[in-house]
């Protein structure tokens, strides 16, 4: 009997509006509606009233991923609309985080708009800057389905992360249909980002402002950040008829000890995002690897061990077993791929609450909410939909406490 569960994509679609796509963010970040559900009961909010909902002593877990600005638009010819390229990863299976300090070359996986209009072998654009001008070249080396590898190459000794900040355009999700601006830059990003190597913002930590983490710490309530890579993939949809048929994106995260003892000391605990619940849930499982292989044999989680593994191995167990592992090969910091995959009849395990924005239908994402609210999704949605929500990245946001 297989443990894979049968979910048919189809039950996980709604109707969404193109007007309740919010394009843009309010001028206020922490303005933003909060859906509250709790034991079956929704109340509408504002996201700066967030601490009114959650009990004194608790701990925030936040993924501080910085996006990349990663699209480049090359000009092809004058007054035509340019070809863009949005870089994905590294095309030598490194890290985007690392191929961001390359300098004079780096060879990327793109995805190129109005890939028909680029005829010759390379094209170039010139960068202006404080020091001069720098020529970047783009040069088509071979192609995948949608996919191009492309080398890059410029004629100075600056890295690629600062070709990036002087040239990339914010990217971005598709569902946003019009160009970046100079508000994107500050807006699509969270207030409390360090770590570069993101190409799609957490979005769920847009709504936080210093007003709102005032407030919150005057409840006595903790931040701790965490750090998963958030790839291209998360927009991929879903094409299979059942969920089973579907190849869960990898996306990079990284663990170090204080994480470890935070999930471990906090009473209650609160996920900012799904990349944040991700994060949690696949620390846990690898707790549960180590418990059982008496190592960490491989780089990456796959996606359906939430639901292979065994069930009899609590929290507290796999996280000390974890912790212990560290201490005993003097880690202090662990790098891995996950490709864990949360859908109806996964259990939650590390988190009481998690912050989430509204997300599109026929996604992971929505097997995800349905699993952290006992499938109560449609419910919350229809809410969200009759009371003008604004939905998806730049949307309004809500509180989902999980349901045992």
């Amino acid at each position: 009997m297989s443990l894979i569960p049968e979910i048919r994509i189809a039950d996980f679609t709604y109707q969404l509006p193109e007007d309740k796509i919010a394009l843009y963010p309010l001028p206020q970040r922490d303005e933003s509606k909060l859906l509250v559900y709790k034991d079956g009961c929704i109340e509408d909010s504002k996201f700066l009233h967030l601490d009114q909902y959650l009990p004194k002593g608790a701990s925030i877990f936040f993924n501080q991923s910085k996006v990349v600005f990663t699209r480049l638009f090359f000009e092809i010819r004058s007054g035509q609309r340019p070809v863009e390229i949005f870089c994905l990863e590294p095309a030598d299976g490194q890290e985007l985080y690392t191929a961001l300090s390359s300098r004079k070359h780096v060879k990327m996986l793109c995805m190129v708009g109005r890939a028909k209009k680029w005829k010759d072998h390379s094209i170039s654009m010139q960068i202006p800057h404080n020091k001069g001008i720098t020529t970047l070249y783009a040069t088509k080396i071979s192609r995948k389905g949608a996919v191009f590898e492309i080398l890059f190459e410029w004629d100075d000794d600056m890295s690629f992360a600062e070709i990036l900040e002087l040239a990339g355009h914010v990217p971005l999700p598709p569902y946003i249909r019009r160009l970046d601006d100079e508000l994107d830059k500050r807006r699509y990003q969270t207030i409390y980002a360090q770590v570069e190597g993101s190409v799609a913002a957490p979005t769920a930590g847009l709504h936080f402002t210093d007003r709102v983490f005032n407030l919150l710490k005057e409840k006595n309530i903790s931040f701790h950040f965490l750090t998963l890579h958030v790839g291209a993939g998360t927009f991929a949809p879903v094409k299979s008829e059942y969920i089973s048929g579907h190849k869960m994106h990898g996306e990079l995260i990284e663990i170090r000890p204080g994480l470890l003892k935070a999930m471990l000391d906090s009473p209650f605990k609160v996920a900012v995002g799904t990349t944040s619940l991700r994060t949690l849930e696949s620390i846990y499982h690898l707790g549960i690897r180590t418990l059982l292989s008496k190592n960490l044999s491989a780089d990456e989680l796959e996606q359906w061990c939430g639901f292979t593994h065994p069930k009899n191995i609590d929290f507290k167990q796999s996280i000390e077993t974890l912790l212990e592992y560290f201490d005993k090969k003097n880690i202090q910091s662990l790098k891995l791929k996950t490709q864990l995959i949360i859908a109806p009849g996964y259990k939650i395990r590390t988190i009481d609450a998690l912050i989430t924005n509204f997300h599109q239908p026929s996604s992971t994402l929505l097997l995800l909410v349905s699993a952290v609210t006992g499938g109560r999704w449609k419910e919350i949605y229809n809410h969200a939909l009759s009371c003008d929500y604004r939905f998806l990245s730049y949307g309004d946001s809500s509180l989902l406490f999980i349901h045992h």
